[in-house]
């Protein structure tokens, strides 16, 4: 699927209702449409991040409060991006790597909602794109992905206050556009 495609969008469009029975749905949809986006959930909010718009890589971020059924755009990122991951971690809200609209990238964001901007972060040590990240205990995993045309079976993990590091490659082969999930 290309990050411009809307397939993306009209399967989170059909998703919305079922986060709102009462039918009310005029405020459901995001302030703006874009695919290729990466959204996580942090305490009773759902962010989405960045994407393609058709046009351009995007900078923009929205939160959907899942108690008032409205989306907000908050701060933007420093880093334009689609095909990048997002994660919820430590009460901070990571965006890790994707596509910048020229290139694949390293860099990493946080937000912090009770700051309410985005500061820049270790970059990760692999650039990469439509890969699958998740946090397990007290560290956030990226695994695969695409760096240019090469699919990747790198994996890295990040610790607070010591950084990123490779920690080897997956047993289970290259992977790229796949999302991750632990239970």
């Amino acid at each position: 699927m290309h990050p411009g495609s809307r397939d993306s969008f009209i399967e989170f469009q059909q998703f919305l209702p079922l986060l709102n029975p009462r039918g009310d749905h005029h405020h459901l949809h995001l302030t703006s449409r874009h695919s290729g986006t990466a959204a996580a959930d942090m305490n009773g909010a759902i962010y989405v991040a960045g994407g393609y718009d058709g046009k351009d890589y995007l900078r923009s971020v929205e939160r959907f409060d899942l108690r008032e059924c409205v989306w907000t755009r908050i701060g933007s990122m420093n880093t334009k991006r689609g095909c990048h991951s997002l994660v919820a971690f430590k009460e901070k809200i990571y965006a890790l790597g994707g596509y910048d609209g020229d290139k694949m990238v390293s860099s990493v964001e946080v937000f912090d909602p009770r700051v309410g901007s985005w500061m820049m972060e270790e970059p990760m040590q692999v650039a990469r794109g439509y890969f699958g990240s998740f946090v397990l205990g007290e560290k956030i995993y990226v695994i695969g992905g695409m760096q240019e045309m090469e699919v990747l079976d790198v994996i890295e993990s990040y610790t607070e206050g010591c950084g990123w590091e490779v920690t080897g490659r997956t047993a289970l082969g290259k992977r790229s556009f796949f999302s991750s999930l632990v239970l």
